[in-house]
């Protein structure tokens, strides 16, 4: 584009992770989506599993460049701080969906939690060797809370 690299930079404030990442939004929409468009009788966590099984780390049929773009994210620290930021992001979003669906509030501690932990998986189960066992794995651990004996 014929611009320097200062330039560049100057023009996006968030340094060049955000070269790598779009800002957000949208992904405050398809969670909402997820649990509010979910099918009669899903519960809230299973259209959240869904949602997340299809996307980023966890998606299997991903086209060549979006699975470079994935990996390249995941193996990269910073790239995967960022990526986790922008994931928690969406908590306040996604709390107001689940509290909607569950009839709590926003600002129920278990609402929020549940959202938080939700935002948590990418980061969490994205770099395992076998990502989406360890979404699984999450996901089945939040259905069914923690078991103090396997």
């Amino acid at each position: 584009a014929d611009v320097s690299i200062a330039t560049l930079f100057a023009h996006v404030p968030d340094g060049k992770d955000a070269l790598i990442f779009d800002d957000g939004d949208d992904r405050h929409v398809w969670l909402a989506a997820a649990v509010r468009e979910r099918p009669a009788g899903q519960s809230v966590l299973a259209a959240l599993r869904r949602c997340l099984a299809e996307r980023g780390p966890f998606a299997g049929d991903l086209p060549p460049e979006q699975r470079r773009k994935r990996d390249l994210i995941v193996g990269t620290p910073a790239l995967r701080e960022y990526s986790r930021r922008l994931w928690i992001a969406a908590e306040g979003p996604l709390a107001e969906a689940i509290a909607a669906e569950t009839g709590r509030g926003p600002a129920d501690m278990t609402v929020r939690a549940l959202a938080r932990y939700v935002l948590e998986i990418p980061e969490l189960a994205g770099a395992e060797p076998d990502p989406r066992a360890a979404l699984d794995a999450v996901f089945d651990l939040l259905e069914s809370g923690w078991a103090e004996r396997a």
